[in-house]
């Protein structure tokens, strides 16, 4: 699948999984991905931390 947005192709993933990371204020959500094929290689992490209602000045 392509991203039309973007023109990227979709990663395929051996694994997708839900986890709580420690925050001050409590747990928080996060997702990890899994690449294939990446088996138990170590790479290189990408965080991504959404703005929410920035836009909106809240």
């Amino acid at each position: 699948m392509v991203s039309q947005a973007q023109s990227l192709a979709d990663i395929q993933c051996d694994s997708i999984s839900d986890l709580e990371v420690p925050g001050a204020e409590g747990p928080i959500g996060a997702r990890l991905y899994v690449p294939e094929g990446a088996g138990d290689e170590t790479l290189p992490g990408l965080i991504f931390i959404h703005g929410g209602g920035f836009m909106i000045g809240a």
